[in-house]
């Protein structure tokens, strides 16, 4: 069962695709966010994907990106206008994700390459974590490493824009945390 937070009107709910995985396998989910106010609520989507994976936890494992973060100028397209009750989801493939991987989350070296990478997970079950919020961290390693290299901004006040007319002013601001429990048997 996920459970989420609800932060300025938007709840963050993780839901993975299948019931129970088999051991061996990294779980897919939707991550959903949901307008559970009476109004409506302007949402920044910018790099939501990567934001909400570079978040990831999985029981002792966390996520690295194993990529640089593309950097697009923000644009009038990252912002969406939830109504009530209106949901945005991201589909979170970690099956197929070839930028991002699962590693043990103990002491890591100063840089990590993909061939400490979790191809899937054990027998057991495990507790997935993610947030978003309205901070972004990108990341600079060369493709294929993680060298804890990042430049953490705020998107509404530090990231670089192109022709964006939308009132940033009134978009939601929050951090939005959602976690989930999954078998592998």
């Amino acid at each position: 069962m996920s459970n989420g937070s609800l932060s300025n009107g938007l709840k963050l709910e993780l839901k993975p695709l299948k019931v129970i995985y088999k051991p061996g396998e990294l779980p897919d989910f939707h991550a959903v966010i949901t307008n559970m106010s009476e109004k409506n609520i302007l949402f920044c989507q910018y790099q939501g994907k990567h934001r909400l994976l570079s978040t990831m936890m999985g029981g002792d494992y966390e996520i690295l990106p194993f990529a640089p973060t593309p950097t697009p100028p923000l644009q009038d397209g990252d912002f969406i206008t939830l109504k009530p009750s209106e949901k945005l989801t991201f589909h979170l493939n970690l099956s197929q994700e070839k930028d991002y991987g699962f590693v043990y989350a103990g002491h890591l070296p100063p840089s990590v390459d993909t061939g400490m990478i979790l191809k899937g997970f054990p027998s057991g079950t495990f507790s997935f974590k993610c947030h978003i919020g309205s901070h972004i961290s990108f990341f600079n390693a060369p493709r294929g490493t993680y060298n804890h290299a990042k430049d953490r901004k705020n998107i509404l006040k530090e990231v670089p824009r192109s022709g964006l007319t939308v009132n940033t002013a009134s978009a939601w601001e929050g951090d939005l945390v959602a976690s989930v429990r999954v078998k592998f048997m």
